[in-house]
């Protein structure tokens, strides 16, 4: 039989390697995404991702199309375009002109955290009078300090036109953000 003094040290060594264990394993765990309340109006939408959107927008960012005249809202700053060479790839245009204006409209959503994390996911879209307010998250994020942006085509089927987007953003174990945004074309204040 231990000794009673013996005895407890174990049992308190015991209880302080678990502990730290189980905090370094909660500290792994992804996070859970924000989402809209059950009473929200939500909406059908489909969510692809876009390729070059992200290469060259610098900042967390959302465009809306509700027609198909705001598709060159995609396009980089003519003026930046010309200097670094770059444009909206042909596959991410072809996603966009995919969409059908008569029956709902576009939101590309721009978002960003370490490279090293999960795919950030569009969870929900939701009308709220005049915004469109998409949720999207990272459920893990990386260990890295660099920004890394991820850009979503939301195409969402409804006959009402939006003025404004919001984005509730999750990313990881920062937290949210929530951001407002006018939808229109991209400036030389965002790459």
């Amino acid at each position: 039989m231990l000794d009673d003094g013996l005895d407890m040290r174990r049992r308190a060594l015991l209880a302080a390697v678990g502990t730290t264990t189980l905090a370094g394993c909660a500290a792994g765990l992804p996070t859970t995404c924000s989402r809209p309340s059950f009473r929200a109006d939500r909406l059908e939408y489909e969510a692809l991702e876009l390729q070059s959107l992200g290469g060259w927008i610098g900042r967390d960012r959302a465009i809306l199309a509700t027609e198909a005249e705001h598709v060159d809202r995609f396009e980089p700053p003519a003026e930046f375009a010309a200097e670094a060479d770059v444009a909206l790839s042909s596959d991410d245009r072809e996603r966009i002109d995919e969409t059908d204006f008569d029956e709902g409209f576009a939101v590309g959503v721009v978002v960003g955290s370490s490279s090293r994390s999960s795919d950030a996911r569009v969870t929900h879209v939701v009308r709220e009078d005049a915004r469109v307010h998409c949720y999207v998250c990272i459920r893990r994020r990386g260990e890295t300090d660099d920004w890394a942006p991820q850009a979503r085509l939301v195409r969402v089927e409804s006959d009402w036109d939006p003025e404004t987007v919001r984005v509730t953003f999750t990313n990881g174990r920062d937290g949210t953000d929530v951001f407002d945004d006018d939808g229109g074309r991209a400036s030389m204040d965002d790459v």
